[in-house]
């Protein structure tokens, strides 16, 4: 999850992790990031550690509209998108 949130940055992403619960993330995005974001997140969940078996991750989007209350660089995000990895 730190190097989730150390490539948002570095990729000059708006999308921000909100929330982690055991095995879900939570994430505030602007709608047009969602692809990015969820390419970044399957790269880096499934490959937080090595093993001799790959690590399935499913990375489901759930889109909530509505306005968000956070301001990233000066500007409302619109969508609040719940990106939840389940078992």
């Amino acid at each position: 999850m730190i190097n989730i949130h150390r490539r948002l940055a570095k990729e000059n992403l708006r999308a921000r992790m909100i929330l982690q619960v055991h095995d879900e993330l939570v994430f505030e995005a602007p709608e047009e990031e969602l692809a990015a974001l969820s390419t970044l997140v399957r790269e880096e969940m499934s490959s937080a550690i090595k093993l001799d078996v790959p690590i399935k991750v499913d990375v489901p989007i759930k889109v909530d509209v509505g306005v968000g209350g956070e301001l990233v660089g000066g500007a409302l995000i619109e969508k609040i998108v719940a990106i939840e990895e389940l078992n």
